[in-house]
């Protein structure tokens, strides 16, 4: 079974070919929208860029530790 740490840095190198776009340019996005909490970010990704559940989570954590 592989470990969270693993599974998130798996999940940060293949960010690009699942979403199209790399985390920083998540970043960017997100940031312009002004969200306050992580709840708002995951529905903002899923609903306007389709992105999958575990991803957007993973872009709103990241958001999250950079602010």
């Amino acid at each position: 079974m592989m470990d969270v740490s693993a599974m998130e840095l798996a999940m940060l190198r293949s960010m690009i070919i699942k979403t199209g776009k790399p985390l920083k340019k998540w970043i960017e996005i997100v940031k312009e929208q002004n969200f306050v909490e992580r709840k708002e970010i995951v529905r903002f990704l899923k609903d306007e860029y389709s992105v999958d559940y575990f991803y957007a989570h993973l872009i709103a954590k990241k958001i999250e530790i950079n602010n």
